[in-house]
């Protein structure tokens, strides 16, 4: 029979061990008066998302960014192997002008003559009457003349 109805100091103690740690479920909100459940805004999940969004963005430009040096270093590498088709027939062009008389055409008219670099070089250093200066019209009078 003592052990169907305790009594004493270890009836407190069984009670309590019977009834739940937290007390009974709630069916409202702790934040509210009994009207309609309000829910709280989760600032702490959004700014871990965010920052966890930030972190991987900064991860995936940094990627970006080393897949790129690594294909652009292999496309610089490739094109200094080798020259330019381009590049290759302006320096034809440039070598043949600088070595060969010829005539201008603009439209299929000829405008000007040219004649090879040399050549010009020996006509225009040639003469050092070439470079004074032209004589000043008439009547002008140089500022620092003027009292």
């Amino acid at each position: 029979m003592a052990d169907q109805h305790p009594h004493g100091e270890h009836a407190a103690h069984d009670a309590k061990a019977d009834a739940a740690p937290l007390g009974p479920p709630r069916l409202v909100a702790n934040f509210t008066d009994g009207g309609h459940e309000v829910d709280v805004t989760p600032n702490r999940n959004l700014m871990a998302f965010l920052g966890v969004m930030v972190v991987l963005m900064v991860v995936a430009a940094i990627g970006v960014y080393q897949l790129f040096v690594a294909h652009t270093g292999g496309q610089l590498a490739d094109a200094a192997s080798r020259p330019a088709p381009l590049l290759v027939d302006q320096r034809a062009r440039d070598d043949r002008y600088a070595t060969t008389w010829g005539a201008v055409e603009v439209e299929g008219k000829v405008v000007a003559y040219r004649m090879p670099f040399a050549e010009a070089k020996r006509l225009v250093l040639g003469d050092a009457a070439r470079f004074s200066a032209a004589p000043a019209p008439a009547g002008w009078t140089h500022p620092d003349d003027i009292k």
